[in-house]
């Protein structure tokens, strides 16, 4: 705050001008600035052209009333002190002016020196404190819309920043998943159906954990597990092993998270570990419903005759032993809710890497900026499938391509 200079001024009106004078006198010894005048309107001038601490007025003036004319001065200057001087006979009408119309203090004539001195000191400081006060409200509100103004900025540029670093994590998980997908595939390398079983797991299995309310970095984590739980196919290994083995390969990548335990407990029974199997991360029971679910429609010898109905009735049957009855019903509830419980010309998915020619598509195919690729019903022929991969590598295709599952033949001869 700038130094504040403390008000010294005092206007005095009174009809008898010795009077001022010898107030004038008598004021500027107590080292206060004195302006005297016989006339209540040029008073009022006064106070349009400078600001004074304390304004003092004779009671009885031919002119006006003392108290009428102080009461004028609160429109001029509403902060002055106002101070009543007046005889002795008058005395009750000053005290009554005190008491009602907001006027200081008054003083008497004759006077006394010290009471003058005592009395004009106080008003000034009462005057200036309220100037300084009232200054240094308007610093602080002056100051405070500006740190409003400096946080409001501070806010955007927080959100801001935070906007574009949630970007970047989108992007750099993006690009992890799809190293993590690449991985994959590489693992099962003249193994398409293992490739695409995966897939469709690392899909479903992040739907499933929608319906348990999991969000963000949770749902990255189960489709990472999808992808890769079963990453240690290729070695001959038992499945239990085969578990233990992929949770060992894929402890080298890290900032998995919780996908470690999804693979390592994914084959895990429930009746192996405590009566409700709260041993086992629930992401890992997702993942052994849906990979049970898939294996049975898609890569056993039964599962040309396999529909979703049949599958899901012989899984419910092995719950709560085997699997988590919660995840069984999730599971059928986003069948029935998608529309995929119905067992005439039942459907199944394949990638762009595994769709074949003789394969009938049993959705429109569209690209994902929303472009109708190939319709419904349509045969995938050599000329189709060469259109599509073209269509691909300007506007990529979403991961999932549906098929009559009755369409595909042995495809194991595909190149990834």
């Amino acid at each position: 705050m700038e130094s504040y200079i403390p008000n010294k001024k005092i206007l005095f009106l009174d009809d008898e001008i010795n009077v001022l004078k010898s107030l004038s006198r008598l004021i500027s010894r107590f080292g206060f600035e004195a302006s005297i005048t016989t006339d209540p309107n040029e008073a009022l001038t006064f106070l349009e052209k400078e600001p004074f601490g304390v304004i003092v007025s004779d009671y009885r003036m031919p002119q006006m009333v003392g108290t009428d004319f102080l009461t004028q001065t609160k429109v001029r200057s509403p902060n002055s002190i106002r101070i009543l001087l007046t005889g002795y006979a008058d005395i009750g009408a000053a005290i009554q002016a005190v008491n009602k119309s907001g006027i200081f203090k008054y003083l008497t004539k004759p006077w006394d020196e010290e009471q003058i001195r005592e009395t004009l000191t106080d008003a000034l400081k009462q005057f200036n404190l309220a100037e300084e006060n009232m200054i240094l409200q308007n610093e602080i509100k002056l100051a405070a819309t500006k740190l409003k103004d400096i946080n409001e900025n501070l806010n955007k540029i927080v959100d801001q920043r935070t906007f574009e670093i949630q970007q970047l994590n989108k992007k750099l998980e993006s690009t992890f998943l799809g190293s993590i997908k690449l991985m994959g595939s590489v693992a099962h390398i003249g193994e398409p159906q293992i490739s695409e079983h995966c897939r469709r797991v690392a899909l479903l299995a992040t739907e499933i954990a929608k319906d348990f309310s999991w969000r963000g970095r949770d749902l990255f984590e189960i489709q990472v597990a999808g992808y890769l739980h079963d990453i240690a196919d290729s070695f001959e290994v038992s499945k239990p092993d085969h578990a233990l083995k992929g949770h060992e390969l894929i402890s080298m990548i890290p900032n998995l998270g919780k996908a470690y335990d999804y693979v390592l407990y994914h084959h895990e029974h429930m009746n192996g570990h405590d009566e409700s199997g709260t041993n086992i991360p629930l992401g890992a029971r997702i993942i052994s419903v849906v990979d049970a679910y898939d294996e049975a429609l898609n890569l056993t010898p039964s599962s040309v005759s396999a529909t979703p109905n049949k599958v899901i009735l012989a899984i419910r049957e092995q719950s709560p032993q085997k699997f988590d009855g919660r995840v069984v019903a999730a599971l059928f509830n986003y069948l029935k809710r998608n529309g995929k419980l119905n067992d005439e010309d039942y459907e199944t998915t394949v990638s762009i890497i595994t769709l074949t020619p003789g394969m009938i598509l049993s959705k429109n195919l569209y690209a994902k900026s929303g472009k109708l690729i190939l319709a419904k019903d349509n045969m995938i022929s050599e000329d189709y499938l060469a259109r599509i991969f073209k269509k691909h590598v300007e506007d990529p295709i979403d991961d999932e391509i549906f098929v009559y599952k009755n369409s595909m033949n042995d495809y194991s001869t595909r190149r990834i």
